[in-house]
C-alpha cells in the first residue's frame, strides 16, 4: 500500500475525528435524567463473608435481575439456584488474587463522577436521534474476573472495571496479546459501553451470512457509536491507533478494490468472513501496519456515504434498513484512488 507523506498523514488525521455534518446536533435542550454509576462492586466486595447465603439474598434484593444475571455468568455458570454457588460465590470473592485486583480498580477508580457525565451525554445525543426508544435503566461498575468488558442483563449494563487498569501486569499474566492490552485502558471505556449498548439495542439480523451484511451492520454500529460521541477521536470509538488509522484512510480505494477482486463481498464463508471483521494486530490479506477489522471499517465508509447522499434518512429509518445491497447501491460508494 502507498505511503504517506507528514501533511496527508496529518490532514487524514484530522479527518478521522469523524466531524459529519449529519451528526453535528445540538442537544443543549434535550433532557434526561443524571446517571448514576451504581458501585455493584464494592456490594459485592466490601460485604462479609461469613454469611454468603445473608449476602446473596441482600445482593439480589437490591439489584434484582442484575445480579442474578452477574452470577449466572460469571461467578456460578449453571449452578445458580445449587448449594454450591454459595461455595462458588464466597471463593471468587474470598481469592487473594481477585481481591488484589479489586483494591487496584478501587484506587483506580474511586470517582465515576467524570464518566457518569460522559455517559449522560451520549443518553442525549441517543435520545435526540431515537426519541422513542429507551435509555438503559442503570449501569454497574462490577468485577468480571476479567470475562467481560462490558456485560448486558435485560436493559441494564454492567462495567468490568478491571478491563480498563491500564499498564498493569494483570494481562500478561493472562497471556493476553499486546493488542488487546493497549485497549484495556479508561479511555476506551465509554466508546465500549455505548457499542456494546448499540449492538444490543440493534442486534445484527443475518438471513444472507455474507460478508457484505456483516460489513455494513459493523458500519452501522460504528456510525452510532460515531453519532452518540461526536467528540471522541476515530482512534478511540475504533481502537485504531493512529498510524493504523491513517494506513486505512489512504489504503481505502485499494481495500475496497481486493474485496472485490478476491470475489469476498459476497462470500458467505466464515473462514474467508472472520479474518476481515474480528479484532487483532491487524487484517490477514493485508499489510501488517493495517489495522484490523479492514472490512468493517469499509462498512462505515459505506454508511457514512450513504447518509451523506440520502440526507432525508434519519438514523432510526438506517437502523431499520435491513437490506445491506440497498444500502451499497444507494450509498453511491466508490472511493477515489
Amino acid at each position: 500500500m502507498r505511503g504517506l507523506t507528514t501533511a496527508a498523514a496529518v490532514l487524514l488525521v484530522l479527518l478521522g475525528c469523524g466531524e459529519q455534518s449529519r451528526l453535528d446536533v445540538d442537544v443543549s435542550d434535550i433532557n434526561v435524567a443524571p446517571v448514576q454509576i451504581s458501585r455493584f462492586d464494592k456490594a459485592v466486595f466490601e460485604n462479609d463473608t461469613g454469611n454468603i447465603p445473608a449476602l446473596r439474598a441482600s445482593l439480589e434484593k437490591t439489584y434484582n435481575g442484575f445480579y442474578i444475571g452477574y452470577t449466572e455468568r460469571i461467578i456460578c455458570p449453571g449452578s445458580f439456584d445449587q448449594p454450591i454457588c454459595n461455595q462458588q460465590f464466597k471463593s471468587f470473592i474470598s481469592d487473594p488474587a481477585m481481591r488484589e485486583v479489586y483494591e487496584a480498580c478501587k484506587k483506580k477508580y474511586a470517582d465515576l463522577s467524570g464518566l457518569e457525565k460522559e455517559i449522560q451525554n451520549a443518553y442525549k445525543y441517543f435520545r435526540y436521534h431515537f426519541p422513542q426508544r429507551t435509555l438503559p435503566k442503570k449501569v454497574h461498575a462490577m468485577m468480571s474476573g476479567f470475562n467481560y468488558n462490558i456485560s448486558q442483563v435485560e436493559n441494564e449494563f454492567g462495567i468490568g472495571l478491571e478491563m480498563y487498569l491500564g499498564k498493569t501486569p494483570y494481562y500478561s499474566r493472562l497471556q493476553w496479546p499486546l493488542y488487546r492490552q493497549r485497549k484495556l485502558d479508561a479511555p476506551y471505556m465509554l466508546p465500549d459501553f455505548v457499542r456494546a449498548w448499540m449492538m444490543n439495542e440493534f442486534p445484527l439480523a443475518d438471513e444472507k451470512g455474507d460478508l457484505l451484511t456483516r460489513m455494513i451492520y459493523d458500519g452501522k454500529i460504528m456510525y452510532l457509536t460515531e453519532a452518540l460521541l461526536p467528540q471522541t477521536h476515530d482512534t478511540l470509538r475504533l481502537g485504531y491507533t493512529a498510524r493504523q488509522l491513517e494506513w486505512a484512510q489512504a489504503a481505502e480505494a485499494e481495500v475496497w478494490a481486493y474485496l472485490i477482486e478476491k470475489k469476498l463481498v459476497y462470500n458467505t464463508n466464515v473462514t474467508d468472513i472472520l479474518p476481515l471483521v474480528n479484532d487483532g494486530p491487524f487484517t490477514t490479506g493485508f499489510s501488517h501496519d493495517s489495522p484490523p477489522r479492514l472490512a468493517s471499517w469499509i462498512g462505515l465508509q459505506i454508511v457514512r456515504t450513504y447518509m451523506e447522499n440520502n440526507p432525508s434518512v434519519s438514523l432510526e429509518e438506517l437502523m431499520k434498513l435491513s437490506d445491506a445491497q440497498t444500502i451499497l447501491t444507494r450509498s453511491k460508494y466508490k472511493p477515489k484512488f
